[in-house]
């Protein structure tokens, strides 16, 4: 396991994740896909080596994502979602009401990856398939 990852987010700001502990692990068609616990107690998905959540702050790109445009529509119905299996950017949409619609195009992460990691992704607030309502 790797004993550390290194993420510069800007010219001032650099992040430091230390797992303690590899949860799931898998190589599918795309790319290497791990999930550790890091000593801080927070769950990180990792993709390639590449820290692509984090449960201590995913909530700040989320959030930024989804509300900034939301507030400037007068009425949003349908959204579509690319990539998102992660569920982080339906939940923050799901929020509004006027909300009829997400259409998701899935890419990245194993089917099997993810019905197998459910358990261990629960930390991961918006992990769900169930996300979708009429």
């Amino acid at each position: 396991m790797t004993e550390a990852f290194f993420e510069k987010l800007n010219n001032f700001y650099y992040r430091l994740l230390v797992p303690e502990k590899k949860i799931a692990s898998e190589k599918s068609e795309y790319q290497q896909i791990d999930i550790v616990e890091t000593k801080d107690g927070n769950k990180a998905l990792i993709l390639d080596g590449t820290i692509q959540l984090y449960t201590g702050d995913e909530f700040i790109y989320h959030e930024m994502v989804v509300h900034l445009p939301f507030i400037h529509h007068p009425n949003p119905e349908k959204v579509l979602v690319l990539g998102g299996g992660d569920g982080f950017l339906a939940r923050e949409a799901l929020k509004y009401n006027s909300l009829k619609e997400i259409v998701e195009f899935k890419c990245g992460l194993s089917l099997n990856f993810k019905k197998g990691c459910t358990e261990c992704l629960k930390d991961f607030k918006g992990f769900s398939d169930e996300f979708a309502r009429t």
